[in-house]
């Protein structure tokens, strides 16, 4: 029988997590609405922003937390766009526009969850390509039909609809590429905790699974990390100096930097290195005074760059899960090696040892096991006859029964 003490334990924390939940909305709804306004100084076209930041986390929030939490992004969506565009209430893009592009957001999380059972964490490169090549066609899908309601009010001339829909599909593609990534890996783990949503067993491990072996620790990572940050700001200037205006070809400068992150830290790094790359062409650009025709294929340059790392860290970290999965598993089976009474070890098609207890070397005389492995087992344990004559390992019959693989 449950004690009273711990059912009115259960209901304060099922309480204490309820608030937190509404809090976390509050959170999403001010965090979109602000970022939203950041969006007006980066307008290409009347509504229409050259990075649009609110999808990104908007997308992230839904697939993360679940599209229960939709209504909220529908009225994040509202808010802005009455309060930082100034849209009139009875119009085709504040009642139609804002509609398509919840409902086709929404949508799109339900089928990633639901259908193609997508792992919010982004553990495997599936995980990465479901997401970017389903999300970025489906925002295109949502700005060709928002866009259509700008023209509608008279807002966007026919002639312009095209191009109007293609910067304003480019502008979500790339927040989506860049910062729905870094949401999902950085932000929303914490996010789940903080509101009590069941850990699973992956959970767990991925939150114990501390850096990869090929990281830098302590110091040196901090220096590490100054010099990432130090080969974003140098190639954000050389590409996007004045002197650079004429030279178009220094775009691909940007790479470097996020390659080398992704390498170093996986899809973590990436992510970061995507978010912090984009933001400062985006700031680079506003304070400079570029001209759109740049910004244009800027934000080209800046959707593939965000693929090319984003699928760079996610093989980087699978590959150290890996590692540790076959580290872990090589640490069971030392111990279990070690745990058997009997002499045991085993060996390759040579005939040298691969590994074995401690009951086998304390059997052949052997103090460590790192002074056995490599070595041919037949030339230590059985290399001579009982006669005194030389046994060599091509007569011994544990090598025949091996390579045939048959029983001894």
């Amino acid at each position: 029988m449950t004690s009273p003490l711990i059912v009115k334990k259960h209901l304060d924390s099922d309480r204490i997590f309820r608030l937190r939940k509404y809090l976390i909305g509050f959170l999403f709804i001010v965090v979109f609405v602000l970022l939203d306004r950041t969006t007006v100084y980066l307008q290409v076209l009347p509504a229409i922003s050259a990075w649009y930041p609110p999808v990104g986390i908007a997308l992230a929030f839904l697939i993360g937390m679940g599209p229960r939490y939709a209504p909220l992004y529908w009225l994040a969506g509202l808010i802005s766009a009455k309060v930082n565009y100034h849209q009139p209430f009875f119009s085709y893009i504040f009642l139609a526009g804002n509609s398509l592009d919840f409902g086709t957001y929404t949508l799109l999380a339900i089928v990633l969850r639901r259908v193609f059972k997508l792992d919010w964490r982004l553990t495997s490169i599936r995980d990465v390509m479901v997401l970017s090549f389903l999300a970025l066609p489906l925002s295109g899908i949502a700005a060709f039909l928002a866009t259509l309601t700008l023209v509608l009010d008279h807002v966007i001339p026919w002639s312009g609809y095209v191009k109007a829909s293609l910067d304003w599909w480019v502008g979500d593609a790339v927040a989506i590429a860049c910062l729905t990534p870094f949401c999902l890996v950085l932000v929303m783990p914490v996010v789940r905790h903080f509101t009590g949503l069941a850990r699973t067993a992956a959970d767990i491990e991925l939150a114990s699974g501390g850096k990869s072996i090929h990281e830098a620790q302590g110091f040196r990572r901090a220096i590490e990390s100054l010099c990432f940050v130090a080969t974003i700001v140098g190639s954000l200037w050389l590409a996007l100096r004045p002197q650079s205006t004429g030279n178009q070809n220094m775009f691909y400068i940007f790479f470097l930097p996020i390659v080398w992150i992704a390498v170093r830290r996986g899809l973590r790094g990436a992510a970061t290195g995507i978010l912090m790359l984009n933001i400062g062409i985006v700031l680079s650009l506003q304070f400079s005074g570029g001209d759109p025709s740049r910004f244009a294929l800027l934000q080209l340059v800046m959707l593939v760059l965000s693929l090319t790392g984003l699928i760079l860290g996610t093989l980087i970290s699978e590959r150290d899960r890996t590692e540790k999965q076959l580290s872990r598993e090589e640490e069971r089976m030392r111990l279990l090696l070690e745990s058997v009474g009997e002499a045991v070890y085993g060996v390759d098609s040579d005939g040298d040892c691969t590994f074995c207890n401690a009951a086998f070397l304390r059997n052949i005389g052997y103090p460590t096991s790192q002074a056995l492995l490599g070595k041919n087992i037949h030339e230590i344990t059985h290399h001579t006859r009982a006669d005194g004559s030389p046994y060599p390992w091509i007569e011994c019959p544990l090598r025949n029964a091996f390579l045939a693989g048959e029983k001894v």
